[in-house]
């Protein structure tokens, strides 16, 4: 007989277990037997509670390894099943020798990621400008359709808030908030103002109001091509050193950003428009995401009648994590469409300016009601 049924088919056993009349060593043996195996602990638990049904888990044990013994095949049977499975996968897609040299080649041809991202704003989609020799032989609007310095410091001046975003990472935008920009008026345009705010530092430059990076990131500076002069010194020429021919040499400066910035400023205060977008053009291809440079280039292109490109970097300062520039972005891009003859979307750009009910809002009205008249 089986040990388990030698076991079952003791009745006096588990009886004189549970009156405590088994020697220590004959409880050791049972209890380690019901740890074994759960079909005795619940055959205990039956003769507790009915000791007359007691006969009948013999027969119940035997249907029980049965059971068991045909379960133990059917997970053994899965498993060898489950384990051919894998090995065909991995044999199928894991990379051979000749594919893992083409898997790591392509690996070394992806971009690696930008360790610090530009001032934690996502870089835009690279926007391809127009050449200079372009910029110089397009024809610039008449002036009184041009969005020149004049009407940008007024506009800049009347506007008394702008909306500025707090960033705590690349990804998240965590709040909006209304704060107070100072009247032009107050500031002292011979000099490099700061216009503090409690999220977007700003500066005024020759008048214009602007995104102060060079706060926001200290090593945020722009490289410029200098040239220098070069061959012996005037003082060196009466000791007997020989005279060279003086020569020039091209050498890259690191130069502040807002001293960058404030030269091209002047250019655009003097509505030399090509001249300052040569100069947004140099920041952008150092900094693509600079909201300072995409804003005036599309002023600059929008005068030199270049109204696309102007839509472009509209685009970006419409999009900009900082909003310094998005009411002015919303309202000019309404005007660079209306410019390229693409009413519907300008009429689309026009009701959004007019729900926003900001600073545009009146010359929005406006301008619907002479679209209608149309």
């Amino acid at each position: 007989m089986k040990k388990e049924n030698q076991i079952l088919s003791n009745k006096q056993l588990f009886k004189d277990y549970l009156d405590g009349k088994l020697s220590r060593e004959e409880q050791v043996v049972l209890e380690r037997e019901l740890n074994k195996n759960p079909f005795y602990k619940d055959a205990l638990d039956g003769y507790k509670q009915k000791p007359e049904a007691f006969s009948q888990l013999q027969s119940l044990s035997g249907k029980q390894s049965q059971f068991t013994t045909t379960n133990s095949v059917y997970k053994w049977g899965m498993l060898l099943l489950l384990l051919v499975g894998v090995c065909s996968i991995v044999y199928i897609f894991y990379p051979r020798q000749e594919d893992a040299l083409i898997v790591l080649n392509d690996i070394a041809e992806l971009p690696k990621p930008e360790s610090d991202v530009e001032n934690k704003v996502k870089a835009p989609v690279p926007i391809l400008e127009l050449s200079d020799s372009v910029i110089e032989i397009s024809e610039l609007k008449d002036d009184e359709e041009q969005v020149d310095y004049n009407r940008v410091a007024q506009e800049q001046e009347n506007k008394q808030t702008i909306s500025n975003v707090i960033v705590d990472s690349v990804e998240n935008i965590v709040q909006l908030e209304k704060v107070e920009r100072p009247k032009l008026s107050e500031i002292k345009t011979e000099k490099s103002v700061d216009v503090s705010t409690e999220s977007v530092p700003l500066i005024s430059l020759n008048g214009l109001i602007s995104v102060n990076y060079s706060k926001i990131q200290s090593s945020y500076t722009i490289e410029k091509n200098t040239f220098v002069l070069t061959g012996t010194p005037a003082s060196m020429e009466n000791d007997g050193y020989t005279t060279n021919e003086p020569s020039h040499e091209l050498v890259v400066k690191k130069v502040a950003y807002h001293t960058y910035l404030k030269d091209i400023q002047f250019y655009f205060r003097k509505n030399k428009f090509k001249k300052a977008l040569k100069g947004y053009k140099e920041i952008l291809k150092q900094h693509p995401s600079d909201l300072n440079a995409h804003f005036y280039s599309a002023l600059c292109y929008y005068n030199i009648n270049q109204s696309e490109k102007a839509l472009e970097h509209l685009k970006v300062v419409n999009e900009h994590q900082y909003d310094t520039f998005r009411q002015e972005g919303e309202w000019y891009s309404v005007l660079a469409l209306l410019d390229l003859n693409r009413l519907e979307e300008a009429k689309s750009e026009l009701q959004k300016v007019i729900n926003r009910n900001d600073f545009y809002y009146n010359q929005a009205i406006k301008l619907e009601q002479e679209l209608r008249g149309q």
